[in-house]
C-alpha cells in the first residue's frame, strides 16, 4: 500500500505486504536486511492461507535522520525446506491518455525506509473490553496526542480488514479535539 516507508523518530508506520507462493505451503516469516539503524520490523508469521499481512515499521527516539534500500524477504519457518522470497514492487511512473494508462513503469526489488522527523502527534487505539459478536458492531477509541503547536486535523484509517468486519475507510479527528470512536461491524 506504501512506495516506501517514512518512519517518524520515535514513532511507527504501518503497512500491509501482498504475499504470493507459487507450487508450496506452509507459514513464512519476514527477514529485513540493511534497515536505518535503530528501525525494527514487526511482522507477525504468516500463515499458510494468507495472502496479505500487515508490517510495522518503528524507529528509535534516537535514531538518526537516515534512509536505506533494505532487503524484505520471507522465508519457510521449517528450515528442511529451504524457500525463501524475495520483495518485489512495480511502480507505475508515468500516466496518460486513455483513462490514465500506463506508459513507463519500473519494477523494484528493495524497499525504501527512511527516518523522518518526529511526527507532531501520536495515536493510540484502546482495546476494547469485549470482542466483536457475529451481526453485531463494535468501537473503536483512538486517542491522539497532539504536539502543543500542532492543531490541524487527523485522518484515521484502517488500512485492513479481517474477513467479515466493515468498516467506514477513514475518520477524521477534528483540530480541537483528542479522540474519536471508529466504528466496525461483524
Amino acid at each position: 500500500s506504501r512506495q516506501m516507508m517514512p518512519v517518524p523518530q520515535g514513532g511507527r508506520v504501518a503497512s500491509v505486504i501482498n504475499l504470493a507462493r507459487r507450487n508450496f505451503s506452509g507459514e513464512l516469516e519476514f527477514i529485513a536486511q540493511n534497515l536505518p539503524a535503530g528501525v525494527t520490523l514487526h511482522a507477525p508469521k504468516v500463515a499458510a492461507n494468507l495472502t496479505q499481512v500487515p508490517v510495522v515499521f518503528e524507529a528509535a527516539p534516537t535514531a538518526a535522520l537516515s534512509q536505506q534500500l533494505t532487503d524484505l524477504r520471507v522465508r519457510h519457518t521449517d528450515p528442511e525446506k529451504k524457500i525463501e522470497g524475495r520483495f518485489r514492487q512495480k511502480i507505475d511512473l508515468v500516466y496518460g491518455p486513455p483513462n490514465n494508462r500506463t506508459y513507463y513503469e519500473s519494477t523494484l526489488d528493495r524497499l525504501a525506509v527512511a527516518v523522518t522527523e518526529k511526527a507532531p502527534y501520536s495515536l493510540t487505539l484502546h482495546k476494547p473490553a469485549t470482542p466483536i459478536v457475529q451481526n453485531g458492531s463494535l468501537v473503536l477509541k483512538v486517542t491522539a496526542t497532539r504536539d502543543a503547536n500542532f492543531t490541524a486535523p487527523i485522518n484515521v484509517r484502517l488500512l485492513t480488514r479481517p474477513p467479515g468486519i466493515g468498516a467506514g475507510s477513514s475518520v477524521t479527528i477534528p483540530a480541537d479535539q483528542t479522540e474519536i470512536n471508529y466504528s466496525i461491524t461483524a
